[in-house]
């Protein structure tokens, strides 16, 4: 037997460098797969022959000039230094903004403070965004005119000067309102949004042939749409500020997917072609329209108006996967296609809904109240999303056998309140977000859960709860403490720690190599002033102790500086800082290493 395992360790650890760059392929996370690449000596060795860094994940931030090698000098892993130089510069879909950027840094690739510093678009550029305040229109239009690699153009603000044949998706700025004319768009159009200022009727034959997806934001939008207004490619639609009636033939007869504002129009017969899969936001006057579509998977049902509404399920139809309802009043049985299920603000018996004599199986199922439901036994689940604030001292939780994930977006009014989740069988519970404890977290938690995410709660509060659940390997968090010294014990069992800032989505990831190293990978973003820098990758020690503290906005120049010297350091400890707007301070998050 240990003969044959060793066999095969050699014909895995022996795999041929293509089939090492198609399994890293299938890596989206950069950290994933620098990992990959330390499992053993040889693919360590050979990571030059096969590795490459996943160029989505990775910003130039470049300002004020094109230069796409700028932030490698940010890059602090020297042995991977090679690759990341070559992955940087094989990136042909980079994306450029013009204006003011500050607020947008990490979002594209290059920043340009004006058009006229911009002496040409490179062939790397693949996609554009501009602010409505942008200047020398005339000179900007000119040079992208030139281009021939710009597909996605953000913030267009005039058609007076034409546009490339190559862009693909158009976004207009919130000020354009000028009358379309047949062959002002590109024929190359694919994806077309207007936005709040856009008040021109559109008339019939002006979209190209070949348009794929049509976004009307404009709440100021007025005019009735007319058939022939849409081309028959056209499989997206959204209207989701629109509340007039939709007239016969208006609607494409391949279109597959409709975003409405949920206004109660009245619907008349043939308006919904038998095409549609997806329907958003739709009022339940168009029920009986509905439950005629063969084709239906998906609909979110929601409408303006005052008071709940009963909605009968029978009148559904059979193909459905994904549903969602907010505000109703709920009767009738729920089809049993449906693996998808969110029920918003509604009033419902789950044995009303859920007959009995009927076998359910979600893949999510989500609801919101004010109290713990219990759930019938011929319903089987295997994610359980439940949101609200509920009011019980003592909260028990039986969730159905089989159940993988359970995520409590809620709060527990109660200071003192108790969390308990038991049942028959949760040896499959995997994965568990803690909802909101107004103190110290107290809860009864199956000893399964590989995946744990603390939400809102302080990791201090929860170390203890942390310490008592062996087998986790993933803890989430999105709030550090001020001032704390954590002990490398409190993680002993964890192998990979996601920090997620939600106040602006920056994410830090510490992934465990072994019980003396971490790899780190994030992001410093220096909110609103002129310096931005990335740390991508830095291997530590694991012991470390977390400060985070506030200062002024001025001081964050000089910071960062103070990162550049302790990075070039010779010593074992670095200090890493990474950077949140908050009003008119910047939060400092520093990690000391040692």
């Amino acid at each position: 037997m240990e003969i044959c395992s060793n066999h095969i360790d050699k014909i895995f650890v022996n795999l041929s460098h293509l089939i090492l760059n198609k399994i890293i392929g299938c890596l989206d996370e950069n950290i994933d797969r620098i990992c990959f690449s330390l499992v053993c000596k040889r693919w360590f060795n050979d990571r030059d022959k096969y590795l490459i860094f996943n160029t989505d994940n990775i910003n130039i931030n470049s300002n004020n000039n094109n230069d796409i090698t700028q932030n490698h000098k940010q890059f602090k892993l020297p042995s991977y230094n090679n690759i990341f130089n070559k992955s940087i510069q094989s990136k042909t879909d980079c994306s450029l903004f013009i204006g003011a950027t500050r607020f947008l840094f990490g979002e594209y690739d290059f920043y340009y403070d004006k058009n006229t510093d911009l002496k040409s678009i490179p062939s790397y550029i693949s996609m554009i965004g501009s602010t409505d305040e942008s200047t020398d229109l005339e000179y900007f239009y000119q040079i992208l005119l030139e281009s021939q690699s710009v597909t996605t153009l953000c913030g267009c603000h005039t058609l007076r000067y034409g546009l490339p044949k190559t862009i693909k998706k158009l976004s207009f700025s919130y000020r354009f309102n000028e009358l379309l004319v047949k062959g002002s768009l590109p024929s190359s159009l694919e994806v077309l949004s207007f936005h709040s200022s856009f008040k021109q009727a559109i008339q019939a034959d002006v979209l190209p042939e070949g348009l794929l997806e049509f976004n009307l934001y404009s709440i100021d939008y007025q005019s009735d749409l007319q058939p022939g207004v849409f081309p028959s490619s056209l499989k997206t639609l959204n209207l989701c500020y629109y509340k007039n009636p939709i007239k016969a033939g208006v609607l494409p007869e391949k279109l597959e997917c409709l975003y409405y504002s949920g206004e109660c129009t009245p619907l008349e017969d043939g308006v919904l072609p038998k095409s549609l899969k997806k329907l958003v936001n739709v009022p339940m006057t168009w029920l009986q329209a509905i439950s005629s579509l063969p084709n239906l998977e998906i609909i979110h049902f929601f409408q303006f108006k005052k008071g709940i509404s009963t909605f009968n399920l029978d009148l559904l139809p059979s193909s459905l996967k994904v549903l969602k309802f907010k505000q109703f009043k709920l009767i009738g049985a729920m089809p049993t296609s449906i693996k998808s299920l969110c029920i918003v603000e509604c009033e419902f018996q789950f044995e009303e809904i859920f007959p009995e004599t009927l076998q359910y199986h979600f893949e999510s199922l989500q609801y919101l109240s004010d109290k713990i439901l219990s759930i019938p036994s011929n319903v089987k689940i295997d994610k359980l999303i439940i949101e609200g604030s509920i009011d019980q001292e003592n909260c028990s939780l039986s969730p159905p056998s089989g159940i993988t994930s359970i995520r409590l977006d809620m709060t527990l009014d109660q200071g003192d309140g108790f969390l308990r989740i038991d049942g028959n069988d949760q040896t499959t519970l995997k994965e568990l977000r803690l909802p909101y404890f107004d103190f110290q977290p107290r809860a009864f938690i199956p000893n399964t859960i590989e995946e744990l995410d603390i939400g809102d709660n302080s990791l201090i509060y929860c170390l203890d709860l942390i310490k008592s659940i062996d087998s986790i390997k993933t803890l989430m968090l999105s709030k550090f403490p001020k001032i704390e010294i954590i002990s490398p014990e409190s993680f002993k069992t964890i192998n990979n720690i996601i920090y997620t800032e939600e106040s602006n989505s920056n994410i830090v990831i510490y992934r465990k190599l072994d019980d003396n190293y971490y790899l780190i990978s994030f992001v410093i973003v220096a909110g609103f002033v002129e310096v931005v820098e990335s740390l991508v990758f830095v291997v530590v020690v694991v012991e470390f102790v977390l400060v985070v503290f506030v200062v002024p906005v001025v001081f964050v120049e000089s910071l960062v500086e103070l990162v550049d010297l302790i990075m070039m350091k010779t010593l074992t400890e670095y200090v890493l800082v990474w950077c949140a707007r908050d009003g008119s301070m910047i939060e400092i998050n520093i990690l000391i290493i040692k």
